[in-house]
Protein backbone atom coordinates (compact mmCIF):
# COMPACT_ATOMS: atom_id res chain seq x y z
CA UNK A 1 0.00 0.00 0.00
CA UNK A 2 1.34 3.55 -0.43
CA UNK A 3 1.93 5.60 2.00
CA UNK A 4 0.48 8.44 0.18
CA UNK A 5 -2.70 6.79 -0.01
CA UNK A 6 -5.01 5.25 2.37
CA UNK A 7 -8.88 4.28 2.70
CA UNK A 8 -9.39 7.78 4.87
CA UNK A 9 -8.69 10.28 1.76
CA UNK A 10 -11.85 8.26 -0.07
CA UNK A 11 -14.25 9.13 3.11
CA UNK A 12 -12.91 12.45 2.56
CA UNK A 13 -13.73 12.55 -0.79
CA UNK A 14 -17.18 11.53 -0.58
CA UNK A 15 -17.71 14.46 1.35
CA UNK A 16 -16.65 16.77 -1.12
CA UNK A 17 -18.55 15.33 -3.84
CA UNK A 18 -21.29 14.14 -2.51
CA UNK A 19 -23.67 16.98 -3.61
CA UNK A 20 -22.01 16.84 -7.03
CA UNK A 21 -22.61 13.35 -7.83
CA UNK A 22 -25.29 10.59 -8.22
CA UNK A 23 -25.50 7.48 -5.48
CA UNK A 24 -25.88 5.49 -7.91
CA UNK A 25 -28.38 2.14 -8.18
CA UNK A 26 -27.38 -1.48 -7.90
CA UNK A 27 -28.62 -3.76 -10.71
CA UNK A 28 -29.26 -7.68 -10.87
CA UNK A 29 -30.40 -10.12 -13.91
CA UNK A 30 -31.91 -13.36 -13.00
CA UNK A 31 -31.09 -14.20 -16.48
CA UNK A 32 -27.53 -13.76 -15.19
CA UNK A 33 -27.23 -15.18 -12.39
CA UNK A 34 -28.58 -18.15 -13.54
CA UNK A 35 -25.90 -18.34 -16.66
CA UNK A 36 -22.71 -18.14 -14.25
CA UNK A 37 -24.45 -19.70 -10.97
CA UNK A 38 -24.29 -17.11 -8.01
CA UNK A 39 -26.06 -14.06 -7.17
CA UNK A 40 -24.47 -11.38 -9.43
CA UNK A 41 -24.84 -6.99 -8.77
CA UNK A 42 -24.15 -4.41 -11.32
CA UNK A 43 -22.72 -1.04 -9.92
CA UNK A 44 -24.44 1.28 -12.15
CA UNK A 45 -21.95 3.92 -13.18
CA UNK A 46 -23.66 4.41 -16.67
CA UNK A 47 -25.96 6.59 -14.71
CA UNK A 48 -23.25 8.41 -12.67
CA UNK A 49 -22.75 12.39 -14.27
CA UNK A 50 -21.21 12.28 -17.28
CA UNK A 51 -22.29 9.01 -18.00
CA UNK A 52 -19.56 7.74 -16.19
CA UNK A 53 -17.77 6.58 -13.05
CA UNK A 54 -14.90 9.61 -13.63
CA UNK A 55 -16.90 12.32 -12.46
CA UNK A 56 -16.28 10.81 -9.29
CA UNK A 57 -12.53 11.55 -9.57
CA UNK A 58 -12.22 14.30 -11.51
CA UNK A 59 -14.22 16.64 -9.67
CA UNK A 60 -12.66 15.54 -6.24
CA UNK A 61 -9.47 16.52 -7.43
CA UNK A 62 -10.62 19.93 -9.19
CA UNK A 63 -12.46 20.88 -5.82
CA UNK A 64 -9.45 20.24 -3.91
CA UNK A 65 -6.95 22.02 -6.33
CA UNK A 66 -9.21 25.01 -6.12
CA UNK A 67 -9.32 25.05 -2.74
CA UNK A 68 -5.99 24.44 -2.19
CA UNK A 69 -3.90 26.08 -4.62
CA UNK A 70 -6.63 28.59 -5.90
CA UNK A 71 -6.80 27.16 -9.10
CA UNK A 72 -8.79 29.23 -12.31
CA UNK A 73 -8.23 26.86 -14.99
CA UNK A 74 -7.38 23.11 -15.10
CA UNK A 75 -6.44 20.80 -17.57
CA UNK A 76 -6.47 17.47 -18.91
CA UNK A 77 -5.50 14.50 -21.21
CA UNK A 78 -8.21 12.15 -22.24
CA UNK A 79 -9.88 9.45 -24.58
CA UNK A 80 -13.07 11.12 -23.62
CA UNK A 81 -14.30 10.18 -20.04
CA UNK A 82 -11.83 11.73 -18.11
CA UNK A 83 -11.99 14.92 -20.06
CA UNK A 84 -15.98 14.56 -19.25
CA UNK A 85 -15.44 14.48 -15.60
CA UNK A 86 -12.56 17.18 -15.47
CA UNK A 87 -14.94 19.36 -17.73
CA UNK A 88 -17.71 18.88 -15.64
CA UNK A 89 -15.67 19.44 -12.55
CA UNK A 90 -14.32 22.89 -13.48
CA UNK A 91 -18.44 24.03 -14.11
CA UNK A 92 -18.77 22.99 -10.93
CA UNK A 93 -15.94 24.68 -9.69
CA UNK A 94 -17.04 27.78 -11.89
CA UNK A 95 -13.35 27.59 -13.51
CA UNK A 96 -11.71 27.29 -17.31
CA UNK A 97 -11.20 24.17 -18.61
CA UNK A 98 -9.21 22.89 -21.76
CA UNK A 99 -8.98 19.13 -22.50
CA UNK A 100 -6.49 17.59 -25.00
CA UNK A 101 -8.29 15.20 -26.66
CA UNK A 102 -6.82 12.23 -29.11
CA UNK A 103 -7.16 12.89 -33.10
CA UNK A 104 -9.34 9.77 -32.34
CA UNK A 105 -11.57 10.45 -30.10
CA UNK A 106 -14.91 9.34 -30.05
CA UNK A 107 -17.75 12.54 -31.46
CA UNK A 108 -19.75 11.73 -28.60
CA UNK A 109 -17.51 12.01 -26.02
CA UNK A 110 -15.85 15.03 -27.32
CA UNK A 111 -19.41 16.04 -27.62
CA UNK A 112 -19.83 15.77 -24.10
CA UNK A 113 -16.92 17.54 -22.79
CA UNK A 114 -17.93 20.81 -25.10
CA UNK A 115 -20.87 20.73 -23.90
CA UNK A 116 -19.92 21.25 -20.15
CA UNK A 117 -18.03 24.13 -21.69
CA UNK A 118 -14.27 23.26 -21.75
CA UNK A 119 -11.74 24.24 -24.94
CA UNK A 120 -10.66 21.04 -26.73
CA UNK A 121 -7.28 21.07 -28.32
CA UNK A 122 -5.90 18.15 -30.22
CA UNK A 123 -2.71 16.18 -30.49
CA UNK A 124 -1.55 12.73 -32.01
CA UNK A 125 -2.96 10.16 -30.99
CA UNK A 126 -0.37 8.49 -28.40
CA UNK A 127 0.38 8.80 -24.71
CA UNK A 128 3.49 11.09 -25.09
CA UNK A 129 1.89 14.15 -27.23
CA UNK A 130 -1.33 14.45 -25.11
CA UNK A 131 1.30 14.40 -21.90
CA UNK A 132 3.20 17.14 -23.69
CA UNK A 133 0.80 19.19 -24.77
CA UNK A 134 -1.11 19.68 -21.10
CA UNK A 135 2.55 20.20 -20.14
CA UNK A 136 2.96 23.26 -22.34
CA UNK A 137 -0.52 24.48 -21.34
CA UNK A 138 0.24 24.06 -17.77
CA UNK A 139 3.54 25.90 -18.43
CA UNK A 140 1.80 28.97 -20.41
CA UNK A 141 -1.23 29.23 -17.99
CA UNK A 142 -0.85 28.27 -14.85
CA UNK A 143 -3.45 25.45 -15.18
CA UNK A 144 -3.78 22.73 -12.92
CA UNK A 145 -3.38 19.56 -13.61
CA UNK A 146 -5.43 16.05 -13.43
CA UNK A 147 -3.51 13.00 -14.47
CA UNK A 148 -5.72 10.56 -15.29
CA UNK A 149 -3.99 7.26 -14.34
CA UNK A 150 -2.00 8.23 -11.04
CA UNK A 151 -3.21 10.97 -9.29
CA UNK A 152 -4.36 9.67 -5.78
CA UNK A 153 -7.43 12.43 -5.39
CA UNK A 154 -8.12 11.16 -8.11
CA UNK A 155 -8.07 7.54 -6.82
CA UNK A 156 -9.90 8.68 -3.73
CA UNK A 157 -12.99 9.92 -5.66
CA UNK A 158 -13.21 6.62 -7.76
CA UNK A 159 -13.13 4.69 -4.67
CA UNK A 160 -16.68 6.16 -3.47
CA UNK A 161 -17.91 4.22 -5.54
CA UNK A 162 -16.74 0.93 -3.30
CA UNK A 163 -17.71 3.37 -0.28
CA UNK A 164 -21.11 3.30 -2.06
CA UNK A 165 -21.29 -0.12 -3.19
CA UNK A 166 -19.98 -2.25 0.09
CA UNK A 167 -23.44 -0.49 1.94
CA UNK A 168 -25.73 -1.28 -0.89
CA UNK A 169 -24.57 -5.18 -0.97
CA UNK A 170 -22.48 -5.58 2.59
CA UNK A 171 -22.65 -9.59 1.63
CA UNK A 172 -20.92 -9.36 -1.51
CA UNK A 173 -17.59 -11.58 -1.36
CA UNK A 174 -16.17 -10.98 -4.53
CA UNK A 175 -15.30 -8.31 -7.07
CA UNK A 176 -14.82 -7.83 -10.92
CA UNK A 177 -12.99 -4.06 -11.97
CA UNK A 178 -12.05 -3.23 -14.80
CA UNK A 179 -8.79 -1.48 -15.22
CA UNK A 180 -7.78 0.83 -16.96
CA UNK A 181 -5.28 3.85 -15.90
CA UNK A 182 -5.67 2.02 -12.58
CA UNK A 183 -7.25 4.56 -10.44
CA UNK A 184 -10.73 2.87 -10.41
CA UNK A 185 -9.33 -0.25 -9.34
CA UNK A 186 -7.22 1.12 -6.93
CA UNK A 187 -9.60 3.36 -5.35
CA UNK A 188 -12.57 0.90 -4.72
CA UNK A 189 -9.86 -2.29 -3.90
CA UNK A 190 -8.23 0.13 -1.05
CA UNK A 191 -11.49 1.36 0.35
CA UNK A 192 -12.97 -2.75 -0.19
CA UNK A 193 -10.08 -4.04 1.81
CA UNK A 194 -10.53 -1.93 4.30
CA UNK A 195 -13.92 -2.78 5.46
CA UNK A 196 -14.06 -6.01 4.27
CA UNK A 197 -10.47 -7.88 3.50
CA UNK A 198 -12.24 -11.17 2.74
CA UNK A 199 -13.29 -9.44 -0.27
CA UNK A 200 -11.89 -10.95 -3.50
CA UNK A 201 -11.19 -8.51 -6.32
CA UNK A 202 -10.50 -9.83 -9.62
CA UNK A 203 -9.36 -7.25 -12.48
CA UNK A 204 -10.64 -7.00 -15.63
CA UNK A 205 -8.90 -6.14 -18.74
CA UNK A 206 -9.75 -6.14 -23.16
CA UNK A 207 -7.73 -8.58 -24.59
CA UNK A 208 -4.25 -7.50 -25.86
CA UNK A 209 -3.82 -5.11 -23.49
CA UNK A 210 -2.44 -7.31 -20.84
CA UNK A 211 -1.14 -4.84 -18.55
CA UNK A 212 -2.90 -6.00 -15.19
CA UNK A 213 -2.19 -9.34 -15.94
CA UNK A 214 1.54 -8.77 -16.29
CA UNK A 215 1.56 -6.86 -12.57
CA UNK A 216 -0.75 -10.01 -11.29
CA UNK A 217 1.39 -12.65 -12.56
CA UNK A 218 4.09 -12.01 -11.34
CA UNK A 219 6.27 -9.88 -13.65
CA UNK A 220 8.12 -6.74 -12.32
CA UNK A 221 8.46 -5.14 -15.12
CA UNK A 222 5.96 -2.99 -17.25
CA UNK A 223 6.17 -2.18 -21.07
CA UNK A 224 3.97 0.60 -21.99
CA UNK A 225 3.25 1.10 -25.68
CA UNK A 226 3.01 4.14 -26.77
CA UNK A 227 -0.27 3.63 -29.12
CA UNK A 228 -3.88 3.21 -27.28
CA UNK A 229 -5.06 -0.53 -27.42
CA UNK A 230 -7.57 -1.07 -30.13
CA UNK A 231 -10.88 -1.94 -28.21
CA UNK A 232 -14.42 -1.00 -28.70
CA UNK A 233 -14.17 -0.18 -25.00
CA UNK A 234 -12.49 3.12 -25.67
CA UNK A 235 -12.55 4.22 -22.08
CA UNK A 236 -9.62 1.57 -21.57
CA UNK A 237 -7.85 2.15 -24.29
CA UNK A 238 -5.28 4.29 -21.83
CA UNK A 239 -1.49 2.34 -22.38
CA UNK A 240 -0.37 2.86 -18.99
CA UNK A 241 -1.38 2.07 -15.55
CA UNK A 242 -0.62 4.41 -13.27
CA UNK A 243 2.83 4.31 -10.98
CA UNK A 244 1.04 4.68 -7.71
CA UNK A 245 -1.40 2.55 -8.96
CA UNK A 246 0.72 -0.12 -9.59
CA UNK A 247 1.89 -1.21 -5.68
CA UNK A 248 -1.74 -0.66 -4.62
CA UNK A 249 -3.17 -2.93 -7.64
CA UNK A 250 -0.38 -5.69 -6.79
CA UNK A 251 -1.62 -5.54 -3.23
CA UNK A 252 -5.06 -5.61 -3.04
CA UNK A 253 -6.10 -7.83 -6.33
CA UNK A 254 -6.19 -11.27 -7.16
CA UNK A 255 -3.74 -12.79 -9.05
CA UNK A 256 -6.29 -14.34 -11.64
CA UNK A 257 -6.70 -11.80 -14.46
CA UNK A 258 -9.82 -11.70 -16.67
CA UNK A 259 -10.20 -10.53 -19.98
CA UNK A 260 -12.72 -9.64 -22.45
CA UNK A 261 -13.05 -10.40 -26.09
CA UNK A 262 -15.84 -8.50 -28.43
CA UNK A 263 -16.19 -11.01 -31.25
CA UNK A 264 -18.26 -10.13 -34.09
CA UNK A 265 -20.61 -13.09 -35.99
CA UNK A 266 -22.70 -13.40 -39.21
CA UNK A 267 -26.18 -11.29 -39.39
CA UNK A 268 -24.31 -8.69 -37.03
CA UNK A 269 -24.93 -10.84 -33.77
CA UNK A 270 -22.35 -10.04 -30.86
CA UNK A 271 -21.20 -11.42 -27.65
CA UNK A 272 -18.47 -11.15 -25.00
CA UNK A 273 -16.69 -13.93 -24.39
CA UNK A 274 -14.61 -13.33 -21.32
CA UNK A 275 -11.73 -15.70 -19.97
CA UNK A 276 -9.54 -15.90 -17.43
CA UNK A 277 -5.88 -15.67 -17.32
Amino acid sequence: MSKAYDYRQTAEAYERIKNHIHCTPVLTSSTIDELVGCKVYFKAECFQKTGAFKARGATNAVLKQKAEKNIDHVTAYTTGNHGAGVAYAAQVAGINCTIVLPETVSKNKEGIIKGYGANVVYCDSTWGAGHAMCQKIVEETGAGFVHPCSDFDVMAGQGTIGLEFMEQVPQMDAMLVPVGGGTMSSGISTWTKHVKPECKIFAVEPKGKNLAQTLLTGKQTLKYDSQFVNTIADGMRVPIIGENCVPIICNNLEKDVFTVVRNCLPYDHTFLQVTPV
